[in-house]
């Protein structure tokens, strides 16, 4: 039996440092590396495993750090973002308020620009528009100098324009708050509260619309004469602000939004479930397209809408483009106990006895790991196709006939909020197996059952808020890969699909020229084996020749025996 390859030693203590420092850091540190030929120094921040490229301090990471208390669902939570923004991929928590889903978001956009960087963040409203999110045309500020009154007309009206609208505006945010007022004081009924939210949203709509509208008339009229200059929106300026460098948006109360004004976001979505190249937008110039920059990134955070009133769900498109990571009650109240036991981060020797790495969560990835769909000509990307083909299969089963419940008040309840499933999913697990393989520790090779685990985690079971629902669906995956329902047969043998993995990927892990030495040593194994085994049978012979009691006929026979 051949002696086992441990795939790639040098990259294993790379990994062993890495998580050495990790531990004594706290869970995030900082380094910098010179470009030997280019002579430029580029900065790193390390959160949980994942390497990523910063324009912060290492005196901004220090600072940042302490602001964080990381309890073991932050630790999750941070890992979600971290790996999500080195994969490109558009990011939804939902959870009760208070849990820190954008206290971590902006945490996070402060790790990787810096402690005092600006952060763009669109908060959505009931009455949030593609005024907000695209942007909409203005006068441009050199028109004010103009003296031609066409120019002093257009200004004019615009500024009326403006003003009509920021005046609902304002009513509206005042009878929303005297609403939510009543509902909070019990003075009415949620169904109350639904109905007279109804009404609002009736009367408010066709006054946005009609300001559009004669913006866009205004602007139509004027433009032979006027100057006008387009006012970006936040998703405009996340894909090419920063002198298209771009930016990290974060969008908070999604769901407040309007959900056709929700589905301008469907641009966002490219390729593999990572966003989109690039996004559009039509005005009257034509179509303007606003290319995605490197440093572009968007998360969300929604509150449960069966919990809090005046919340539509994300429109269905939506969530089929978001990886989704759903808080439930029982993370958000560990998260609470840690808090308050450390006095907000404040008892430091404390918060490190609660707040201890969670090696399933901090796992270094490779940083060269198999191409999984050529070798051994695809029979490994066979494998791992036909597996996440059942997973997906299964979990998508298993929601459309049961669904998610939540918890209210101690009374479970079917959630409002559903999720569409195309094949986004399974392409982004493809995506994940590409960039965050881990190892087995006791082979030293890739564990392709716990890489495909955590992706599974990641895309299908953290959209549930039940824990039990997490549980069974969990258990769906072991038994595909431990259990009789995944076995199928390998080379004439039935085999769970855990054990066709490690074969296949102990037989990948072994470079060619590993393959010739373990070939010369096998051959010079044989070549040692059948010369022992030559003298183990002369020597046999001779014995059996210098034995008085074999007859001189039987000697005869063994003296023309040649070895």
């Amino acid at each position: 039996m051949p002696e086992k390859i441990r795939f790639l030693p040098e990259e294993e203590r790379k990994r062993q440092k890495t998580a050495e420092t990790l531990k004594a850091e706290g869970g995030i540190f900082f380094y910098e590396i010179k470009d030997s030929k280019t002579g430029e120094i580029k900065r790193y921040v390390n959160i949980l495993g994942v390497t990523l490229e910063t324009y912060a301090t290492q005196e901004d990471i220090e600072v940042i750090k302490k602001e964080i208390v990381l309890s073991k669902i932050d630790q999750k939570l941070l890992r979600i973002i971290a790996e999500s923004y080195k994969l490109r991929e558009a990011l939804m928590f939902e959870g009760d308020p208070g849990v820190g889903k954008t206290f971590l978001m902006k945490k996070f956009v402060q790790l990787i620009h810096g402690k005092d960087a600006p952060i763009l963040e669109l908060v959505g409203t009931p009455r949030t528009s593609e005024l907000e999110i695209l942007g909409h045309w203005a006068p441009a500020s050199s028109a004010k100098e103009s003296r031609d009154p066409v120019v002093q007309d257009t200004l004019r009206r615009y500024e009326e324009l403006y003003e009509k609208y920021q005046n609902i505006n304002d009513e509206y945010d005042k009878r929303y708050k005297k609403l939510k007022e009543d509902l909070d004081n019990g003075t009415i009924s949620k169904d109350e509260f639904n109905k007279k939210f109804e009404e609002l949203n009736k009367w408010y709509y066709p006054l946005q619309e009609r300001y559009a509208t004669e913006l866009q008339m205004l602007y139509q009229r004027s433009q032979h004469k006027t100057e006008w200059e387009f006012k970006e929106g936040a998703l405009l300026q996340a894909y090419s602000g920063r002198g298209g460098k771009g930016y990290i948006l974060i969008v908070d109360e999604f769901n407040l939004i309007p959900s056709n004004y929700q589905q301008i976001f469907l641009q966002i979505c490219g390729e593999k479930g990572i966003l989109s190249n690039s996004i559009s937008f039509w005005g009257n110039t034509g179509k303007t397209v606003y290319p995605r920059g490197k440093d572009t990134w968007i998360c969300f955070a929604s509150n449960f809408p069966e919990k809090t009133p005046g919340r539509s769900e994300v429109v269905g498109p939506m969530t089929d483009r978001l990886v989704w990571k759903a808080i439930s009650s029982e993370e958000a109240e560990e998260k609470k106990e840690i808090i308050i036991k450390t006095a907000g981060g404040r008892l430091k020797e404390r918060q490190k006895k609660v707040t201890e790495l969670v090696s399933e969560v901090v796992s270094i990835p490779v940083e060269k790991g198999l191409a999984w769909d050529e070798v051994l000509d695809g029979q490994l990307g066979e494998q791992i196709a036909d597996v996440v083909y059942l997973l997906d299969k299964e979990f998508t089963k298993y929601y459309q006939s049961v669904g998610d419940v939540i918890s209210i008040k101690g009374e479970k309840r079917r959630r409002t909020q559903q999720f569409e499933f195309s094949g986004r999913n399974p392409l982004r697990m493809f995506n994940y197996l590409d960039h965050f393989q881990v190892i087995d520790p006791k082979t030293g090779m890739i564990d392709f059952t716990k890489t495909l685990k955590n992706a599974y985690e990641r895309y299908y079971l953290s959209r549930l808020v039940d824990i039990d629902a997490r549980k069974k669906m969990q258990s769906v995956f072991d038994e595909i890969m431990t259990g009789d329902i995944g076995k199928i047969e390998f080379e004439g043998v039935t085999r769970t699909r855990k054990e066709v993995f490690d074969i296949l990927v102990e037989r990948s892990s072994i470079t060619e020229e590993e393959r010739k030495k373990m070939e010369e040593k096998r051959k010079k194994e044989e070549e040692r084996e059948l010369k022992q085994a030559k003298f183990n049978a002369q020597d046999a012979i001779e014995s059996l020749l210098n034995n008085p009691d074999i007859p001189e006929s039987v000697k005869n026979l063994l003296s023309k025996i040649k070895i």
